[in-house]
């Protein structure tokens, strides 16, 4: 008889930093915010502006650790 696998539940609240009010940065930031929300997406529910709840299963948790870390600045 197998377990059965494991699911991680989490709770997602980010928060993107603009450097300066300048056009640019303000574009890139947007851009940033869509990359990050997009990512999220894939993994879970939005439930407030930058709040996602999410449920990982199995490896997952461990691909998605990695793929966090190699995006960290989603620039």
């Amino acid at each position: 008889m197998s377990l059965p696998k494991r699911i991680n539940r989490f709770v997602v609240i980010y928060d993107i930093c603009v450097l300066d009010d300048s056009y640019e940065e303000r574009r890139s930031s947007a851009k940033r915010r869509a990359k990050v929300m997009r990512v999220l997406y894939d993994y879970g529910i939005r439930t407030q502006y930058s709040v996602f709840e999410i449920e990982l299963r199995g490896k997952q948790y461990s691909d998605n650790q990695d793929k966090a870390n190699n995006k960290r600045n989603f620039g």
